[in-house]
């Protein structure tokens, strides 16, 4: 049996090959999510009461206390995915996965009592303090992992954690969603728009939304979608691959449906169905559900670090730049951000303000006379770049993603985001400080359509092999590669 697509036939034995191995599909749902929020509140909460109730007025200052409980949390995250504590499949069987939780909340205790003894000496951080420690975490856990279930069991609660979903089509197709989706609240998804791709209107009503497809893009962005269906029709094979041109950036699952005959509950992870239509998804979000909070709090935790202690260096450079040439000490430029929405960037001012460039048409050369001498040590070393700290903790970036662009950056003759294809992929997760092009060769001046590719080459396998341990060995790297790269001046 096989769908049609627009480049062809493809059986369903083929699209099970392209299945990604099952430990690094993420299946988890918003009630998973849920349960491992709950765990962290019920760690840091017991931990809490425990030091008041034993330790009252007294003992360490509450900085270190505060420590004691963000290591905790920490070493509970690390300990609850080796027990796999969170696991989709783990919540199917309650015995097994509270034992499992109260596992991985044993073990991070001890590790958290070895690491203080290792670092200090916590007097009051005691054997008989963790075993109570130990106890209270583990009624809280027990108790919201049941009144969470007990809630996630009920159709009212499912509703409001539906994925926001729009569908795009013709009317009959709009008309035979609308109705599969308007008489099922089990579905996991929330329908709230439709786009006809026969209309040349474009409306900003309330949802349901029906209009054409000239702002799609902006209005998925505007409303959180998660979810987009597209009608897959044989008879007009372009109009699927113009609307995923215009979704390129738009950090959403993506599903192509066509008319299929397969088993009601197919096994294949990328296959699924909706009525009578068969979904293969062909894009998927990079970045989803708790992984997103823990590469939020990587960026918050770093860029916070980060710019208290490199405070006396902001002041140095702000100095020298000041001492050298008359203008501002920070540079700002609109750039092309997540979701490919324009953000500002900053960066310490490397050129003369007179001759400075903000719309980034004009690459920068080795030896560019609008450098200044003291721009030139800090391009050469990248400390320009170090207030993007700023824009990292505000939300705007990430430690570790792809590059943002300015808008007007070019290759030869033509826009960046308009010469080579699919450019706007790259932006489907928060662009970055560092990337994975950057440690792997491709920093600095983009003077080709080859080194161009490569970048973008790059930023795609970043994208699809993303994990928390591959942004740290990046930001490990790139403290190598910015002292001993040449490409950057």
């Amino acid at each position: 049996m096989s769908l049609q697509f627009p480049h062809g036939n493809v059986e369903l034995d083929q699209i099970s090959v392209v299945n990604r191995p099952s430990f690094l599909v993420d299946h988890r749902s918003f009630s998973t999510e849920v349960v491992a929020v709950c765990d962290y509140l019920a760690l840091a909460i017991a931990g809490s009461f425990v030091l008041a109730a034993l330790h009252p007025g007294q003992g360490s200052p509450w900085t270190a206390n505060l420590s004691m409980l963000a290591i905790s949390m920490l070493v509970f995250m690390l300990c609850a995915r080796m027990f796999r504590s969170h696991a989709e499949s783990a919540l199917k069987a309650l015995p097994g996965h509270i034992l499992r939780t109260l596992a991985a909340l044993c073990a991070s205790l001890v590790v958290t009592f070895g690491l203080l003894s290792a670092l200090a000496e916590p007097g009051h951080v005691t054997l008989p303090m963790l075993g109570w420690w130990f106890l209270a975490a583990a009624w809280l856990i027990v108790s919201w992992r049941c009144l969470v279930l007990w809630f996630a069991g009920k159709r009212s609660f499912r509703s409001l954690l539906a994925k926001r979903t729009v569908v795009i089509g013709s009317a009959p197709f709009l008309r035979e969603m609308s109705a599969y989706f308007g008489g099922r609240t089990d579905t996991g998804y929330d329908l709230v728009g439709t786009f006809d791709t026969a209309s040349e209107v474009d409306r900003d009503s309330a949802t349901p939304y029906i209009g054409g497809m000239g702002n799609l893009r902006h209005w998925c962005v505007r409303h959180r979608i998660r979810t987009v269906l597209i009608e897959n029709a044989p008879a007009n094979p372009a109009a699927s691959e113009r609307i995923l041109t215009l979704i390129d950036g738009l950090a959403a699952d993506v599903r192509l449906l066509g008319r299929a005959s397969i088993p009601e509950k197919p096994e294949q992870a990328l296959i699924s169905r909706f009525g009578g239509w068969v979904a293969v998804q062909v894009r998927d979000k990079p970045v989803r559900n708790w992984d997103e909070l823990a590469k939020r709090t990587l960026d918050i935790l770093g860029s916070g670090a980060l710019i208290l202690t490199l405070l006396p260096l902001f002041g140095l450079i702000a100095a020298a730049i000041s001492l050298e040439s008359p203008g501002g000490v920070l540079f700002r430029q609109r750039r092309f951000g997540f979701q490919n929405e324009e953000i500002s960037v900053l960066k310490f001012r490397s050129m003369y303000v007179h001759k400075q460039d903000v719309s980034g048409a004009q690459r920068t050369t080795r030896g560019d006379p609008r450098v200044t001498k003291v721009g030139r040590i800090l391009r050469r070393t990248s400390l320009d770049e170090i207030p993007q700290l700023f824009n990292v903790f505000m939300g705007t970036m990430s430690l570790v993603g792809p590059r943002p662009h300015a808008t007007a950056m070019k290759v030869g003759d033509q826009l960046y985001h308009e010469a080579v294809a699919h450019y706007a992929q790259r932006h489907r997760v928060k662009p970055g400080i560092t990337g994975l092009a950057q440690i792997n060769g491709f920093r600095g001046e983009v003077d080709s359509m080859e080194h161009a590719q490569g970048r973008l080459d790059n930023d795609l396998r970043y994208l699809g092999s993303w994990s928390l341990a591959l942004d740290i060995k990046i930001l490990l790297r790139t403290v190598g590669c910015v002292f001993g790269d040449r490409n950057a001046y």
